[in-house]
């Protein structure tokens, strides 16, 4: 069954423990990452979209899915040039969910994804 909304919203990562970066991908000038770690308030483990290199304009997001079509989740787009990340989305140890890392170069309009994790 595909997914009809995204997984719990953790907010910003910047205070998350464990950091690690499960998938990467590249996207022209684009590093995709899909990063996971742990978020203090609750202890649980979320994952979200890291883009190194980026334009204006250039959105990232993560694709989720517990089986069937992936969903965009926290899509955002920068509004300066260098890094930035979406919201963290809680992660789930079922074997029919997936993660993608995702994000459109904006001066091709191409759309690459990390492998799912």
């Amino acid at each position: 069954m595909a997914a009809t909304s995204c997984p719990h919203n953790g907010g910003d990562s910047v205070n998350f423990s464990g950091k690690f970066f499960q998938r990467n991908a590249t996207n022209g000038p684009l590093s995709i990452h899909l990063e996971d770690g742990y978020n203090p308030a609750d202890g649980k483990q979320y994952a979200w979209t890291y883009v190194q290199n980026a334009s204006k304009g250039d959105v990232a997001w993560v694709a989720y899915t517990t089986g069937s079509g992936y969903i965009k989740c926290g899509a955002v787009a920068l509004n300066g040039t260098g890094a930035f990340y979406t919201n963290a989305f809680l992660t789930s140890a079922s074997s029919s969910v997936h993660m993608e890392g995702c994000a459109t170069d904006v001066s091709t309009g191409r759309t690459v994804c990390t492998a799912p994790w």
